[in-house]
């Protein structure tokens, strides 16, 4: 368990977004450790370059997009971006559940939470879905 390893009396500093999910803290919360969560900085949304983003696609489709992020999506979404037809991919489990609550399709889910893995599993779909000829 935990406790075994960390001892009863351990204290995990748990520095985060201020905006942070609670599933890992909770989760150490449950198995007996004492968690301090503490806002280390916040995600602010650049709405100018979320109005550009969604202009650009308007403009010109993409054929994939990659999401890094649940409240990244999320900003995209609320700015405007329509992904069309683009292949979605999604950094983790989160990130692709907070799009298929937005009710879009997520044809990738990074076998290891890492952009350069997301990202060359996303052109590895997007190879199958059209082969270079």
């Amino acid at each position: 368990s935990v406790t075994t390893v960390l001892g009863s009396t351990s204290v995990v500093l748990f520095p985060r977004a201020a905006e942070g999910r609670d599933e890992l803290p909770a989760a150490l919360g449950a198995a007996g450790v004492a968690v301090e969560v503490r806002p280390a900085y916040d995600t602010v949304v650049d709405e100018a370059e979320v109005h550009l983003l969604a202009g650009l696609a308007a403009a010109r489709p993409f054929d994939a997009i990659a999401f890094g992020s649940p409240r990244g999506a999320q900003a995209l979404l609320d700015g405007g971006l329509r992904p069309g037809g683009a292949l979605l991919g999604a950094i983790g489990r989160t990130t692709a559940r907070a799009l298929a609550d937005r009710g879009l399709p997520v044809a990738v889910i990074a076998s290891r939470p890492s952009f350069p893995v997301l990202l060359e599993e996303l052109a590895e779909a997007l190879l199958r879905a059209a082969p270079i000829r």
